[in-house]
């Protein structure tokens, strides 16, 4: 067994090839809305590079931008179930992306209706959708509790020289800066 982040999983494999190391019989990817990136993506090129069995993509939110990211993970779980990317937007994206136009036809509407059937037809083979409804009722209640803690003298010092004359401008870099001092 071997569990790498995606990180140290891209900084090892420009050295060394992981599929030589070790024999990967199911390839299990966390966090898998990270893996919607195109072939400019080094962390799904990575990964494809992996020899494996099988792979098994686990994620909160498959597809929420455009169907060519949902295409790139079925095709790294399902290598060439749908062909080429080109024929799957010809077959699937173009019909759904004309029928969320304004100025869509009613026949537009009824063939995007056809494909996601069709869409969701072909992946319920090899893939699992649960929803937040599906999954509430099987886990434990939730309870959140705040600690606080009191910053140390050197945070103290280094929070007031941070923020003595700010001037309200750039708040995103005066907001990393003050997370930094609260990690010392």
């Amino acid at each position: 067994m071997l569990i790498i982040s995606y990180e140290q999983l891209r900084l090892l494999s420009k050295n060394v090839s992981i599929g030589e190391l070790v024999k990967i019989r199911l390839l299990v990817c966390d966090e898998g809305h990270r893996l919607k990136g195109n072939s400019g993506n080094q962390t799904i090129e990575s990964l494809v590079r992996l020899p494996s069995e099988s792979r098994l993509i686990i994620s909160g939110s498959v597809h929420q931008n455009d169907l060519s990211e949902f295409f790139n993970l079925l095709n790294f779980v399902n290598p060439g179930v749908f062909g080429e990317i080109a024929s799957f937007r010809s077959k699937f994206s173009k019909p759904i992306e004309q029928a969320n136009s304004k100025k869509s036809t009613r026949e537009q509407r009824q063939r995007a209706q056809e494909c996601k059937s069709e869409l969701e037809r072909s992946v319920s083979s090899f893939m699992l959708r649960r929803t937040n409804a599906d999954i509430n009722c099987l886990l434990p209640p939730r309870y959140e509790c705040a600690v606080f803690c009191k910053p140390s003298d050197h945070q103290c010092e280094l929070y007031n020289q941070l923020t003595t004359g700010y001037d309200g401008v750039d708040s995103l870099s005066l907001l990393t800066k003050l997370r930094k001092v609260s990690e010392l």
